[in-house]
């Protein structure tokens, strides 16, 4: 045990700094995460790269490419230590080179153009009769979907073995079960 403990006094006193003295980082301009602005360096990943150095205590130069390839071709050969920007993660770029934890999802957005004279409100899409018709519809559908079947098992399985005025909301369940998660137990 004592040995253990010299041994990592040792390490860490005698030992030389972890991380290079400069870094080398390279991005792509892809505003908001990476941009020049008044001849300086910003975006989202510019600013958290910022934060990480100055935590690791380590000074960095900022080369541009022109586009992704070039960039990561840079960190592969050597020429940066490492890459900031917008990167998507996939496996074949996994295979030959390590990311961080992923920063920003994006998912799937809606966007609309910013017009005040337009006066858009999404509550008054939604409840628009272009929507209220399409839902309605799509109700209407799952019944009569689920009205034949009714029809045509009725006999068959005990589940539909009710008259119909008290098959409506059955028949409409096994119908939106169906779409929604592709059976019906």
């Amino acid at each position: 045990m004592y040995k253990f403990l010299a041994s990592l006094f040792c390490a860490i006193c005698f030992s030389g700094p972890l991380i290079a003295q400069s870094l080398s980082i390279s991005t792509v301009t892809r505003p908001p995460f990476s941009l020049v602005q008044d001849d300086k360096d910003v975006g989202f990943s510019i600013e958290l790269w910022e934060a990480i150095a100055k935590d690791l205590g380590t000074d960095f130069t900022i080369k541009r490419h022109e586009n992704f390839s070039d960039m990561l071709q840079a960190v592969q050969n050597g020429e940066s230590d490492a890459a900031v920007a917008n990167i998507s993660i996939t496996a074949a770029r996994e295979a030959t080179m390590d990311f961080s934890h992923p920063i920003f999802s994006s998912g799937l957005r809606t966007m609309i153009p910013l017009n005040p004279e337009t006066n858009f409100s999404i509550f008054r899409t939604i409840l628009s009769w272009e929507i209220l018709l399409a839902v309605l519809g799509a109700f209407a559908v799952l019944l009569a979907v689920g009205m034949l079947m009714w029809r045509f098992e009725r006999d068959e399985q005990e589940y539909f073995d009710k008259p119909a005025r008290q098959a409506f909301f059955p028949a409409f369940w096994w119908a939106l079960n169906l779409v929604v998660n592709g059976g019906f137990e």
